[in-house]
């Protein structure tokens, strides 16, 4: 066995979508055709039942007194009446004699699945015993001719009018979706942008505090921390840009990383708390905030920072700790 190609598996996914969408209009309109097809074909087939019954009732005059000149003039008026096309007039009993035969005239060839007309037989029997047998042609009339056109164009403009309609109305939807699309790479590249200006200081202020010997454990760590909740900020408006993306096209979605791969590793770490699983300890979060809280308020007279964590103990939260953490400091602030 032997496997296609990505590009050749492409290029019959399109040959096939091209033939559906051919195919699919083309099969309604042939459906359509052929049901204006079928509806005209009853309606010949009941005109030419009603025709043999008045051609009944107008020979059982002559066959009364068994006349066949009587007959054969009846026949001939009602085929240049237009009534009837192609003519044949035969007495079968008690021996076979052709009175009137008007087929020489040509054009006998009508036939009933082409709606251009039906051949009929009747077999009449006079009081005298002698058997008579007709055999004619319907022919339809021009009104017939154009109802069958109105209703086979009348629905394929229907059709058409369907079909354009729904192309409008996808075209539409459309260039709603590429503004969409548009708007949110907007949003998605202005995102990425500023959490990537907001990490470049962010970089040098992490080098600083590890030089800083000078100032207590307990203050850079809570530095660090701060640090690292700013971070947490720029990834989560990074994500957040990227989200924007996603939610409107996949394929934009890839391309993020390659117009901005410095933050390709932020996106990857990012998303993977967005999807945070592990519980984490809600205590822990609490005392980082509070420690921060502390050192940010101890110059502002008035204001003391106590914490009271007891109820705190032993209380877990699949939840992302940086973004916990950005709202109680909010709450706080």
């Amino acid at each position: 066995m032997f496997k296609l190609s990505h590009c050749r598996k492409n290029q019959i996914s399109k040959y096939l979508k091209y033939i559906v969408s051919i195919g699919f209009p083309a099969s309604i309109i042939a459906l359509w055709l052929l049901i204006c097809q079928v509806v005209f074909f009853f309606i010949q087939s009941n005109q030419g039942v009603e025709l043999t019954h008045a051609i009944n009732a107008l020979v059982r005059s002559d066959l009364v007194s068994s006349n066949f000149d009587y007959l054969a003039r009846t026949i001939g008026d009602l085929e240049r009446l237009g009534a009837i096309h192609c003519p044949l007039l035969e007495q079968i009993h008690p021996h076979y004699k052709a009175i009137l035969d008007l087929r020489y005239r040509g054009g006998c060839t009508e036939h009933s699945a082409l709606l251009s007309g039906e051949k009929f037989e009747i077999v009449s029997e006079a009081t005298n015993g002698d058997q008579y047998r007709i055999k004619y042609s319907t022919h339809n009339q021009v009104s017939f001719a154009i109802g069958l056109w109105a209703m086979r164009l009348g629905g394929l403009l229907l059709l058409v009018t369907i079909y354009l309609v729904q192309g409008i109305r996808q075209a539409q939807l459309l260039n709603i979706t590429n503004l969409r699309l548009e708007n949110a790479q907007k949003i998605s590249h202005l995102s990425a942008q500023i959490a990537h200006d907001i990490r470049s200081p962010l970089s040098a202020l992490n080098i600083i505090i590890g030089s800083a010997t000078n100032l207590p454990e307990n203050q850079r760590t809570i530095i660090r921390s701060a640090v690292q909740r700013i971070s947490d900020i720029a990834n989560d408006l990074l994500l957040r840009g990227k989200t924007s993306v996603s939610s409107e096209s996949p394929v934009l979605t890839k391309d993020l990383g390659q117009i901005f791969p410095s933050d390709h590793q932020a996106l990857n770490m990012l998303a993977k708390d967005q999807n945070h699983s592990e519980a984490i300890s809600i205590l822990t979060v609490l005392q980082a905030v509070s420690n921060e809280k502390r050192i940010q308020y101890q110059n502002r007279d008035g204001i003391e920072i106590r914490d009271d964590f007891e109820c705190a103990y032993g209380l877990f939260a699949c939840i992302s700790p940086s973004g916990l953490a950005r709202v109680i400091s909010n709450l706080v602030n």
